[in-house]
């Protein structure tokens, strides 16, 4: 079977096709993609994984110190697998800041009206947003100093994310 993947520009929305039929979503290398060619879907699955493996630390962890469980959540809990890729000013993206701030209430057993400028500073890390950010940039660097051209062009012309790259430099200052 020829399994070729088209995508296909129309004046209304980007269509997905594989083998002649209209697909909405797929999922590539663990990321989902479909047919608007926005993050939301994708963002809300690592969300939920994030959720799911933050409920499994403080189960399983239970009986142990805040200090263990953090420690123990920031190994097993932060891969955050492909946030390199999402457009930061995706409205989303605040969904999951949510879910982590949530998290690390939870771990450190603090009220849940406690401000969320708080957690970093109790958590010893930077914000989750900021952190999403340090991610993209540095896979920007990565691929605007890559040993191939290929890669270097690409990335050297693409304003999209040079804009976006800027407004996280600036927040992140």
């Amino acid at each position: 079977h020829n399994k070729t993947l088209m995508l296909r520009q129309s004046t209304y929305e980007h269509q997905i096709k594989i083998n002649n039929f209209d697909i909405h979503s797929f999922s590539h290398l663990g990321h989902l993609i479909n047919s608007d060619l926005s993050d939301d879907d994708d963002i809300i699955k690592q969300r939920n994984i994030f959720i799911g493996q933050t409920n499994n630390n403080l189960c399983y962890f239970k009986n142990l110190h805040s200090y263990i469980q953090y420690k123990l959540f920031h190994s097993y809990c932060t891969s955050f697998y492909g946030c390199e890729l999402w457009q930061l000013f995706n409205p989303t993206i605040e969904s999951f800041c949510v879910a982590w701030r949530k998290g690390l209430r939870r771990i450190w057993k603090l009220p849940y009206n406690t401000h969320c400028s708080l957690l970093p500073v109790v958590s010893q890390c930077l914000p989750i947003f900021d952190e999403l950010c340090r991610r993209f940039l540095n896979f920007a660097r990565s691929c605007v100093t890559h040993e191939c051209p290929l890669i270097r062009f690409i990335a050297n012309n693409r304003s999209e994310e040079r804009r976006v790259g800027k407004e996280c430099h600036n927040r992140c200052r």
